[in-house]
């Protein structure tokens, strides 16, 4: 199992300091999409830049996932 940090970015980046450790890449990207619908729903989303930036324990950013209205 690995540790993965979702951070939110909208205009400012809101760091994950607690993270979550899922088995692998693809259930952390599909943890990043879970996070990204349910921001939506609660913000308004009118930029493109508005994405879930998941990151490993090392802080290497394995891939973005926009934020966008469902």
């Amino acid at each position: 199992m690995r540790r993965y940090q979702f951070h939110i970015v909208d205009g400012v980046e809101v760091f994950d300091s607690l993270g979550a450790t899922l088995p692998d890449d693809e259930a952390a990207r599909e943890r990043a999409r879970e996070i990204a619908v349910s921001f939506a729903k609660t913000k308004s989303v009118d930029s493109p830049t508005k994405v879930v930036r998941v990151t490993n324990d090392a802080g290497a950013v394995l891939f973005r996932v926009p934020i966008r209205r469902p």
